[in-house]
């Protein structure tokens, strides 16, 4: 049985969020968010980038400390009725290569993290000075709680049930009316995923980029995967094996380990 633990969403007035701002220009796949020097990541993250980080940490590295850096692909087991190949081929495989890289700890996300936060360092100390926005340096960490929840929120006010306005899981006009707003289980008990214009059953997880962006440009802040954040007993988000109450942004589930429901997204912290 899924549980969901209902807290409260709280906005906090010292954060804010300058509309003209452009995403900076050094880490082209974040968006601007709170204050110029808190940024997050516009999706979870992806099986590619999972992997170009385990190519460039495995180097040398012998078979056993290669596996520990690598999701738990025996997690899919889980999985009721799910075909072998999701175990063989959904981390590496290119045709999942935009998918949110699942089954990962805790542990494993911070390690990335900061693999990540030497990466842009490196990178950043590599430019001229002119080139490098006034940025001394920069961390990468998983949000803080209150930093996601704000993030989901996407400037909607802080009693909003989901990232995006109504109640409605469906789009409510426009061209795109009738279309799934998130991946979840319906109360028909079928899993509704895919693309952003597929209403019938597609997947299990969808690609990063599915769906529509929040009102901070974020996508998947409900649904996809449940995201770990810095508080190490929960995960926020909801996922594609929730009910549509689970993906309510007062809500979240306890962490129990690497599982094939839970990713994560990163945010830049900003030293100028």
């Amino acid at each position: 049985m899924i549980k969901y633990y209902l807290i409260s969403v709280l906005l906090p007035l010292f954060f804010s969020h300058n509309e003209q701002k452009k995403p900076l220009e050094l880490f082209p796949n974040t968006e601007v968010l709170f204050q110029d020097s808190i940024w997050i990541s516009k999706t979870e993250l992806s099986n590619q980038e999972y992997l170009t980080y385990v190519n460039a940490k495995t180097v040398g590295l012998l078979e056993k400390e290669t596996s520990a850096l690598l999701p738990n692909k025996f997690l899919w087991n889980s999985i009721n009725n799910k075909p072998k190949p999701y175990q063989d081929y959904y981390f590496k495989h290119p045709a999942y290569k935009d998918y949110p890289v699942v089954n990962v700890s805790r542990e494993q996300a911070i390690l990335y993290c900061k693999w990540k936060t030497e990466e842009l360092n490196e990178y950043l100390n590599s430019l001229p000075e002119k080139e490098k926005q006034g940025i001394k340096k920069v961390r990468v960490r998983l949000p803080k709680d209150i930093e996601w929840k704000y993030a989901a929120l996407g400037g909607l006010p802080g009693y909003s049930d989901y990232p995006w306005k109504g109640l409605g899981m469906r789009e409510e006009r426009g061209r795109d009316q009738g279309m799934f707003r998130a991946n979840f289980i319906d109360n028909t008990g079928e899993i509704r995923v895919g693309r952003a214009k597929i209403n019938a059953l597609d997947d299990l997880t969808a690609p990063v980029t599915s769906f529509y962006k929040n009102g901070f440009g974020l996508y998947n802040m409900s649904g996809n995967v449940a995201e770990l954040i810095g508080d190490k007993y929960i995960v926020r988000g909801g996922h594609w094996n929730s009910f549509k109450d689970g993906l309510r942004l007062n809500t979240f589930e306890h962490y129990t380990g690497a599982s094939p429901t839970v990713g994560f997204r990163y945010v830049i912290e900003v030293d100028n």
